[in-house]
Order: C-alpha cells, then structure tokens, then sequence
C-alpha cells in the first residue's frame, strides 16, 4: 500500500469527527426548519416526534421573542454540542464505538460510491454490516480505568472472549467480501487501509479481555471453598439452568490460552471466514462453531461442556449467519459498475 493511500486515510481519519459534527448540525436545522411553522406554538406537546412538553410559562416567554421555539431549540442544542467538542480523538472507531460501520459508510461517500445507489440499498447495506461489525460497550474506558462494566458486542449481544474472537474474524472477512466484490483502484486501496485499522483496534480490545459473566465466574473459581453446592443452589430455588450455568462457567474460568494458542484460533477463523459463499455458509458456520467449541473448551474430553459452549453461543452464530445472508444476497441497486 502506497504512502500516498496512507497518507490520504490518514487526513480522513483526522477530519472524521468535524463531518460527523456537520452532518449532525445539518440535520438538527432540517428539524428545526420543519418544526417552525404556527403549531409549534400551540400550548401542548411542542412536537409529538421529539415528545417535549413546554410549560405555559414556557409559550408565554416563547410568545415574547421574535424567534419560533424552534429556534430557542437550534441556538441551545447547537451551543451544547460545540460545547462538548474538546479533545476528540483522531481514531474515527473512538468516536464510532458501536455503530463502527458508520466509519466506513463515511469514507464510501466521501470516495463516490454511493452515486447513482438508491437510499434503500444505502440503508440495507449499512444495516446488514453495523450488525456484522464488533462494537466496543464501554469495554476500552473500564479496561484503562478498571472502574464500571465494561463489554464488547455485536448487534443485540455482549460477548463472551471466545465468541468475541470469532464475531471479529468473521466481520473482518465480510468486509473484505464487500471490497474484493464492490471495490476497485484506489478507493479499494483506502477501504482495505481502514479495515486494517478496525482490525488493530478491535484486536487491542480483545488484547485481555473477558466479558462480565467470564469475570464474575473467573473470580468464583479463584474462591471455589467459599461457594455452596448444587443441591444448595436448587434449595434456594435455582433453576437447572442456573446450576449448570455456574457448573460448566467454573470449568471454563479453568481453561487458560497463551498468545499463540489465541492466533491459531483466529487463523483457523480466518480461514473459514475467508471462504464463505451462499453454496457452503451451513458448513462454514459449523465448522466455526467447533472451532470455537474446542478453543473455549481447551479441548476437553467432556461432551456436557462443549453441547452447553455450542449452545450458550448459538443465538451469536445465528446472528453471524443470518448478516452473511444479508451481505451474501446484498447489490446494489442503481449502480452499474465498481469504484
């Protein structure tokens, strides 16, 4: 990759955040030109879509000025936001912590790609990947500052690290789809740059972490003499699910990886990932299943621990194939060929 292309993510990625602040003040005074008209000042609901309800003192002092609510609305919510631009970091996936497709939709429409595409596909585009893509729950403050609960996720789920792992190769791969599929030339080039930099990222994240529940049961195993039983749990009302929940989390709180055992996982992912297509997505999602089965496991001899790890995973699969689906049958209407 030429420093040329470098040179250039580098500059979007440094101005990422100024147009995410225009596209956000652009669309605050679309509202408040859509709300300045004669109802805004009837004395009830100020806008049934924004549910704010102004007291009658609020309508009298609104009545007095020269400007409609609508703009006492704009000059407010403008000052607040300027106020809170300080100190933003250059990372667009810092500023995009979970809707991380937001950062690449940005860069496809500053390089063109979306001329000529009708919105529908935009949106069913951005949908189908926001939901593929690892999101960052506040995981990187509590890590740094060991203070809150912090967790990485995709759409609707937090992770366990294991399912974490694989949710990253597997959005990595789908992104790579859409490059080699929809991309040419240098926009490919600066695509391709900012998913090796989702990548770094993510992978920093996942550097040590573990969800609240392997937390919670990481510090159950270390005072295992101070947990009741089984049959205690069952007394005060624990259902079966519950007993076996903590049965096989202590087993997995056991089960301990070093670096390399965590690469070969992630290239085993890769591997599997890299070749999915609409003919073989059923045998791909399952072997990436027992690929995770084995890595979360540590191999174990024991079928009990691996049928609850497949499933205790198997809406975070399901949710990984039902994206691929999406992205598998996804085109883009209207445009004819690649940017």
């Amino acid at each position: 990759m030429g420093i040329n292309i470098n040179n250039k993510i580098d500059a979007f990625c440094n101005t990422y955040y100024d147009r995410k602040v225009q596209k956000v003040h652009e669309k605050w005074e679309s509202e408040t030109e859509r709300m300045a008209n004669d109802e805004i000042r009837r004395p009830k609901k100020w806008d049934d879509s924004c549910g704010l309800t102004l007291s009658e003192e609020g309508i009298r002092l609104s009545n007095q000025r020269s400007e409609p609510l609508a703009g006492i609305y704009w000059n407010t919510a403008s000052f607040s936001y300027h106020g809170e631009i300080q100190n933003v970091s250059e990372d667009p996936f810092e500023v995009e912590q979970v809707h991380r497709w937001a950062v690449f939709d940005d860069y496809l429409e500053c390089s063109g790609f979306f001329e000529g595409m009708d919105a529908a596909s935009r949106n069913e585009l951005a949908m189908t990947m926001d939901s593929m893509l690892v999101f960052d729950y506040g995981w990187g403050e509590y890590r740094d500052t060991g203070i809150g609960i912090g967790e990485l996720g995709i759409r609707g789920r937090f992770l366990d690290s294991y399912e974490a792992e694989a949710a990253m190769e597997s959005s990595i791969a789908g992104l790579e789809f859409f490059s080699e599929k929809y991309l040419s030339g240098e926009c490919k080039e600066g695509f391709d740059a900012l998913i090796d930099r989702y990548h770094n990222k993510t992978k920093d994240l996942l550097q040590g972490y573990r969800s609240y529940q392997e937390r919670l049961f990481d510090s159950a195993s270390a005072h295992k003499e101070t947990l009741i039983s089984e049959d205690e749990m069952r007394r005060y009302g624990a259902s079966e699910a519950q007993v076996r929940q903590r049965r096989y989390g202590l087993i997995l709180a056991e089960v301990k990886h070093t670096q390399a055992e965590t690469n070969s996982y992630r290239n085993m992912l890769k591997q599997i990932f890299s070749g999915m297509g609409k003919d073989n997505q059923a045998e791909k999602m399952a072997q990436a299943v027992e690929c995770m089965v084995k890595y979360a496991t540590g191999n174990s001899a024991d079928p009990n621990v691996a049928n609850y790890v497949r499933g205790s995973s198997k809406d975070v699969f399901d949710h990984m194939q039902a994206s691929w689906n999406r992205l598998l049958e996804w085109s883009p209407k209207g445009k004819q060929e690649k940017v």
